[in-house]
């Protein structure tokens, strides 16, 4: 991300939708898409014991994991507000001693992060211009497993995308986002060893999980 993305990214994500998806998590539980991406996960561990969460919004994502026995837990954002709600969820679950949060943008930051069994990426590499930057550094910190959603590269996602765009245009909000071929992102994740074990897809996005060969 670019300076002038990341400063997007906070005008988008800021306190006002991070209290919204807050209070709505409390509610409801996950999304419909995260709460697959939980269940993709939860099926298919073995020993794993750490998740990196990129992107993470609220947290969501690795709280649930958590409270299914993943020992470890870091979140990095590049959103401030949805970075204190996560860390506020943690100490309302008591997860302090369990969790790590870091502000800022994961390929600038990559370098200080330590590697982890499960790396999440949901609804973040369409937050990204370069597809095969981010899931290369992403790729490098997953010791077991890589859990992703992401939008399907075809005309419905096309137009949901562009349809975004136009909005934060008219907004002159710099955020941006991309969509990227489907095809590219599995075929990078198989190239580097990973077999895919789950996959759902709830339109326009796909949802999917994948795991290290042995």
């Amino acid at each position: 991300m670019t300076c002038q993305h990341c400063c997007g990214a906070d005008k988008v994500f800021d306190d006002k939708e991070a209290l919204k998806q807050r209070k709505r998590y409390h509610k409801n539980g996950p999304r419909k898409t995260s709460r697959l991406l939980i269940e993709g996960i939860k099926a298919h561990l073995n020993d794993e014991k750490s998740v990196l969460d990129i992107g993470g919004g609220i947290g969501a994502v690795h709280h649930e994991l958590l409270k299914s026995g993943l020992g470890s837990a870091t979140q990095v954002d590049a959103s401030l507000s949805y970075l204190e709600e996560a860390r506020q969820e943690s100490e309302r679950n008591r997860f302090q001693d369990k969790t790590t949060y870091l502000h800022g943008d994961f390929m600038d930051l990559s370098e200080e992060i330590d590697i982890h069994d499960v790396v999440v990426l949901d609804k973040v590499i369409c937050c990204y211009p370069y597809v095969t930057e981010l899931l290369s550094k992403s790729i490098s910190k997953s010791n077991s497993m890589i859990a992703l959603v992401y939008p399907k590269s075809n005309w419905i996602g096309r137009i949901i995308i562009v349809s975004g765009n136009i909005l934060f245009w008219i907004k002159k909000n710099p955020f941006r986002v991309f969509l990227h071929s489907n095809e590219h992102v599995r075929s990078r994740l198989i190239t580097e060893g990973f077999d895919r074990l789950y996959y759902k897809v709830t339109y326009p996005w796909n949802i999917e999980v994948y795991k290290r060969n042995s």
